[in-house]
């Protein structure tokens, strides 16, 4: 039964949970004033409706009568400010449904188009609240009153809307002091200002939709960060959020001391290709490259140079010219920062150097971004220690890329030298030395495999005929003897601890290296079952490619190759006229698949999905696996998955070659 108070004309709708007393237009929808009562007849809601879209001025209030909430709506949602009152009535609205600070009597929250901007709440003296319930410092009189007090940084806020969905923020002291402006563009920061104590303008940025900088770059240093202490403010621009074009350099009463050119910034892609880095460079190259403001390109060529003449001063003469020389701290600061960059790229170096950062610690890092055989990388690694004799990370540099061209020697006389700062770095550098220049003895006669647990085991044996067998050993081989050539080729020269020459085993010379698809058939859990694979026994010789990847690979097939022979019965790598049973063979190819895991697991989880499955720990190369360097267990981990895949490949007569696809999942 309805409530004597409704209105007559009043219905209740369900959707609101109230009667509702609409004026409507001819088509139905409401059009006018609405009103929405409680069920006991108090008035919940008054608000205006255009052709049945919420428009216009509305207050809500406590079923005692009070005003709850009171704001306007525009095409249907919130805008402009929406002030809400709290009542102590049994039952009343509440402010909000959680976080209201202590003592707080109102909230007004400003809208534009339904989006929140700001919430502040006033006590009941009208005083606004910090979240604690404390009230906001007294504004200082030069302030605007729209101003909001940011609790978090201490200082007041004033908030701009403009055009196209921007905003702008300015921040002030509490003495009423402008001290930032930020503008937004779709929620992304687009321009930051910064100002002095006096008010100055101090530093000037702007972004891109990416929020990388871009156009006007302005900093005005309070502590002069230049060895000529009168530059305090430099301006100048970037591009893609990096340093570009001319910068200039002014002293406190803004006169000019100095500009320069910095050109534009490169991508790593095109500063590999630079002639810079593929090429021989000559002091001539430098000033013409400077003259055409490619100066990054040119500082790389002068440190090159400087690793032919020596000459120090007439380098730092040249740097002296494009970069201001900073203060040894800043030097140092801004060589740190760069350093402690995560994915670290040739252009942030050189940024860091045109921007001050110390040139020997510059030089050092684009020396180990670049290949590691490649000239410009030993060059600009002895320009470093040119600068800089004694710096232990740059001979530590210098010693893997030493070790990338073979020169053993080289590389230990700067692990020597290393090893005065940190024995443990000399020692584990001489670790991988020792590895990558392995022994190419027999291997299996290393570590004897032990006999089977049962006697079934030791009944299982190769499945390939001799003659692939055969052929699978000269694969190898030949493979072998293409790593010996390019390495005797690019050192000018055999030293004793290349792979050994295995033309022995190839009487009719090296064999064909195959690469193709297949499709193989295996003898499944539910009978026979096809699989396509790859197969690939060729060698990829990348020009960049350095002596350490190709003796490691030269490892993996060394060991491949002797397990094979192992398998077929021999003792000694040699090409086998029958098959020999083993009845370890079995066992071998047991721990092979579980060693194989555990070196890859080194890599990936350091051990603890092997730990948890329980797989057997193992010393390689006399070192615990749970103990090896990522570098070791790299290659331990491309060692044992290739004798894996040799024995996997033995053990049936259906796959075609030790290096088909399937045979290389871990």
């Amino acid at each position: 039964m309805e409530p004597a108070a409704l209105p007559p004309d009043a219905a209740f709708n369900s959707e609101f949970d109230a009667w509702e007393q609409s004026e409507k237009d001819a088509a139905g929808a409401r059009h006018g004033g609405c009103r929405l009562y409680r069920s006991d007849g108090s008035l919940k809601l008054e608000c205006q409706f255009t052709s049945g879209v919420l428009s216009g001025p509305f207050s809500a209030y406590h079923p005692k009568g009070g005003l709850a909430r009171r704001g306007s709506y525009l095409d249907g949602k919130l805008h402009g400010t929406v002030a809400s009152f709290a009542s102590d009535e049994a039952g009343a609205e509440p402010l909000r449904t959680c976080c209201v600070p202590p003592g707080a009597r109102e909230l007004r929250a400003v809208y534009s188009a339904g989006v929140i901007e700001r919430e502040t709440y006033f006590d009941g003296a009208g005083r606004p609240l910090c979240s604690d319930g404390t009230p906001w410092p007294e504004r200082a009189p030069a302030l605007p009153e729209d101003v909001e007090y940011d609790a978090g940084a201490g200082c007041w806020r004033l908030s701009l809307p403009g055009e196209g969905g921007s905003m702008r923020y300015r921040f002030f002291s509490l003495d009423g002091t402008r001290i930032q402006e930020d503008e937004f563009v779709g929620g992304q920061r687009r321009a930051t200002f910064r100002y002095d104590a006096r008010g100055a303008l101090s530093t000037e940025r702007h972004f891109d939709e990416r929020g990388v900088a871009q156009g006007r770059h302005l900093r005005r240093y309070p502590e002069p960060p230049f060895e000529d202490a009168r530059i305090v403010l430099e301006e100048g621009s970037f591009v893609d959020g990096r340093p570009a074009a001319q910068w200039r350099l002014y002293d406190a009463d803004g006169a000019l001391l100095r500009s320069f050119e910095l050109g534009t910034p490169l991508d790593d892609a095109a500063l590999r290709g630079s002639r810079v880095i593929v090429a021989d460079v000559t002091h001539a190259a430098c000033e013409a490259l400077a003259k055409e403001a490619r100066v990054r390109e040119a500082l790389v060529a002068a440190a090159r140079c400087l690793a032919r003449d020596r000459d120090s001063e007439k380098f730092e003469a040249f740097v002296e010219r494009w970069v201001p020389r900073a203060s040894a701290a800043v030097a140092n600061q801004r060589a740190h920062e760069v350093e402690s960059k995560t994915n670290l790229s040739l252009a942030d170096v050189l940024d860091a150097l045109l921007l001050g950062a110390r040139p020997s610690r510059c030089l050092r890092l684009l020396a180990s971004l670049l290949p590691h055989s490649s000239a410009a990388a030993l060059e600009l690694v002895e320009a470093a220690l040119v600068l800089v004799p004694d710096d232990t990370r740059t001979h530590l540099t210098r010693a893997l890329l030493r070790l990338e061209r073979g020169d053993r020697a080289g590389f230990r006389e700067d692990v020597g030298i290393v090893e005065r700062e940190s024995a443990e770095a000399a020692r584990a550098m001489l670790e991988l030395e020792r590895v990558t220049f392995c022994d190419f003895s027999f291997w299996p006669a290393n570590e004897p495999v032990p006999a089977p647990e049962s006697p079934e085991l030791g009944e299982i044996e190769i499945g390939q005929p001799v003659e692939q067998v055969l052929r699978a050993i000269q694969v190898y081989a030949t493979r072998l003897g293409r790593i010996r050539e390019l390495l005797s080729s690019r050192l000018g020269a055999s030293p004793d601890w290349l792979p050994p020459d295995l033309s022995g085993l190839l009487p009719d010379g090296p064999v064909e290296l195959r690469s193709f698809k297949a499709t193989i058939t295996d003898e499944g859990e539910s009978g026979p079952e096809s699989s396509e694979v790859e197969i690939d026994e060729g060698l990829s010789f990348e020009v960049q490619r350095g002596v350490p990847a190709w003796m490691q690979r030269a490892r993996a097939d060394w060991a491949a190759l002797c397990w094979l022979c192992w398998a077929a019965g021999l003792d000694r790598v040699a090409l086998p006229d029958q098959l020999l049973k083993r009845q370890e063979f079995a066992v071998a190819v047991d721990r092979a698949t579980s060693r194989c895991f555990r070196a890859h697991d080194q890599l990936r989880s350091a051990g603890l999905v092997s730990r948890a499955r329980g797989v057997a720990e193992f010393e390689w190369e006399g070192l615990p696996i749970s103990e090896l360097s990522p570098s070791l267990a790299e290659i331990a981990a491309s060692e044992l998955l290739e004798t894996r895949a040799v024995l996997f490949w033995s053990l049936f007569p259906e796959n075609l070659s030790p290096f088909q696809s399937d045979l290389r999942r871990v």
